[in-house]
């Protein structure tokens, strides 16, 4: 059995929740500066973190949106008018799309979507072309990879 430690000798001995605080407190006191410092280097981080990823959403949704118009301008060329109407008024837009955002996920899909386009217009090589970039893009997902085998088939 443990034995029991006296009253009188518990009282004798320093609080541990005092020397423990009195030792932070002084820790603190010597080396505010370094933590001071440390502090500000953590908030700045977190602060460039949550700010690229801010610019990040955003330049997504633009890019989301933008496609999502250049496409409802393309299904409603393609009502009135032929297919290289269509790749001829909306090429550069899908260029644009491209160049901006190519590192977002619409501008990856415009890829897809634009080589699709060329293709059906009969330009075939800027078709392979974007083909391969999408291939590269997507690789790893095996459904959009066989979308995108097939296209080039």
């Amino acid at each position: 059995m443990a034995k029991k430690i006296s009253r009188k000798k518990l009282l004798k001995e320093p609080d541990e929740f005092m020397t423990f605080t009195g030792n932070l407190l002084r820790f603190t006191k010597e080396h505010r500066v370094k933590l001071v410092w440390s502090c500000g280097g953590i908030v700045s981080l977190i602060l460039i973190f949550l700010g690229t990823q801010f610019f990040s959403t955003r330049a997504e949704k633009k890019a989301a949106t933008l496609l999502e118009q250049t496409l409802s301008r393309y299904e409603t060329i393609l009502k009135e008018n032929d297919l290289s109407k269509a790749y001829r008024d909306l090429g550069k837009d899908f260029e644009q799309i491209l160049k901006r955002y190519s590192k977002t996920g619409a501008g990856k899909i415009a890829t897809i979507i634009y080589a699709n386009m060329c293709f059906k217009a009969d330009e075939v090589d800027k078709a392979i072309t974007l083909y391969g970039k999408a291939l590269q893009y997507f690789g790893d997902t095996l459904s959009l990879k066989n979308i995108i085998l097939s296209g080039l088939a």
